[in-house]
């Protein structure tokens, strides 16, 4: 890959006529699971929205983490998505990635701070409203990386919808049709991804083995 855009840049300057390295094979890469925080990370992460954080962040990272939303889809929601009752709650993700329209249901850690945020907010429009009115995916991003620097832990809002995703395969095993009607994903390939190993389990498979 160096050696292409290596090659392109020299074809640009007039240095070569030819790009020598573009029909070079290239190695497949072993496909690893997404990166994601360790339990005792997001702990400390989590305890450091609950105790500083206003109710409109926990309930951000509550349902990044919680039920695996995208930052686009979040800032983009609107109250009129929110279907909450007494045993069950559910959200409507409209024009999300590809395009697509899903449901995604709440747990009720998530069902309850939704009716809270929303009797004490009383948003009229866009759910996640701020002092200037809705807040912007940027800001969302910016939230995360507040409490992950006050937690001392690398976190971006991505990794949360990760941390979701291991934490539902953990609870259910196998149910990879199940997690990506969850996370909206078209492709299996995708959502299978999460239950590969990363190189950390790898390792603390290898260091216990005996031979």
């Amino acid at each position: 890959i160096t050696l292409r855009s290596f090659c392109k840049m020299a074809i640009e300057k007039k240095v070569i006529q030819k790009n020598v390295a573009e029909n070079v094979k290239l190695l497949s890469q072993q496909p690893l699971a997404p990166k994601r925080l360790t339990p005792p990370e997001f702990r400390r992460f989590l305890r450091e929205v609950e105790l500083r954080g206003n109710l409109r962040d926990r309930l951000i990272i509550e349902m990044m983490a919680g039920a695996g939303f995208r930052v686009s889809e979040l800032a983009n929601m609107k109250v009129s998505d929110i279907v909450i009752s007494e045993r069950k709650g559910s959200a409507v993700v409209r024009n999300g990635k590809g395009n697509k329209t899903r449901t995604v249901v709440l747990n009720p850690k998530i069902r309850q701070l939704l009716t809270t945020y929303l009797e004490k907010e009383q948003p009229k429009d866009f759910l996640l409203v701020g002092q200037r009115g809705p807040i912007k995916a940027l800001a969302i991003n910016h939230i995360v990386s507040i409490y992950a620097k006050k937690a001392n832990v690398k976190c971006w809002p991505h990794l949360l919808r990760h941390h979701f995703a291991y934490n539902f395969l953990s609870h259910h095993q196998g149910e990879i049709v199940g997690l990506a009607q969850i996370l909206g994903h078209s492709s299996l390939n995708t959502t299978n991804l999460y239950a590969q190993h990363t190189i950390d389990d790898l390792q603390a498979k290898v260091e216990v083995m005996v031979y």
